[in-house]
């Protein structure tokens, strides 16, 4: 663990953290750097001399700087210490280990999210299936939705607009049996891990209370990073459900 140690010892810093994310998009002599990030030359020298002993720096011939390939890693792969950092207080008290391994080890793909309140996350995630163009997709913990939105989702699903959605195995001949339209595939699951709201431009997760149910406090994101990761999970769950 020593090597580790060090590592996390020399990005527990704000300005050798802000050198790696500069270096990232170009190469930049000392007093480029120092210029800014409005520091003397002097300490830009130290910090640069202790991001070269650890292989996330490198001097070029010319004399400029540059992030290393293992620094540029270190630094994609810290997002997620990142993202769960700013969240501390939330990831607390939910339990992230209700979905596969694989997607906890890319949290950092959620860190241009935006957690909602519990009304906001209920709106926008009603939103999501009215406002699709292209699909919506969406699993739940319940059978159906609140009776005020379902007309207007079975308009959706009218206009032809292709929905998928996972309901508990409990609920899912009554969700077969009245939703036999072509725009619609159902399938169940057994045990809830989470709940996934997606269209093609947005998309919202919701996790569970430690030891108790899903929390419809939410992350909500509209980039294609974390579209992609939220598409993968769904597509993992729908993959394994359970078929009429």
């Amino acid at each position: 663990m020593e090597n580790l140690e060090k590592l996390f010892f020399e990005l527990a810093s704000e300005n050798r953290l802000t050198i790696l994310h500069i270096l990232t998009n170009e190469s930049l002599k000392m007093q480029e750097i120092a210029n800014r990030l409005d520091i003397t030359a002097t300490e830009v020298f130290r910090q640069l001399q202790r991001l070269t002993e650890v292989s996330l720096v490198e001097r070029l011939p010319d004399g400029s700087f540059t992030i290393t390939m293992y620094g540029r890693l270190v630094l994609h792969l810290s997002s997620s210490y990142d993202f769960i950092s700013r969240h501390r207080e939330y990831f607390l008290e939910h339990d992230i280990w209700s979905i596969p391994e694989p997607f906890i080890n890319r949290l950092g793909e959620l860190e241009e999210t935006k957690l909602l309140n519990t009304v906001m996350s209920f709106n926008k995630s009603i939103s999501i299936f009215l406002e699709a163009e292209e699909y919506a997709w969406g699993l739940s913990e319940r059978g159906e939705g609140p009776d005020s939105i379902e007309p207007l989702v079975d308009k959706r699903i009218e206009e032809g607009i292709p929905f998928k959605l996972m309901v508990p195995e409990s609920f899912l001949p009554d969700a077969l049996a009245q939703n036999p339209s072509k725009s619609i595939e159902i399938r169940g699951f057994t045990e809830c891990p989470a709940v996934i709201v997606l269209n093609e431009k947005e998309a919202m997760i919701f996790f569970k209370f430690k030891g108790g149910p899903i929390d419809y406090t939410g992350f909500y994101g509209t980039d294609p990073v974390f579209m992609n990761w939220a598409r993968e999970l769904f597509t993992y769950y729908w993959d394994r459900g359970t078929h009429s």
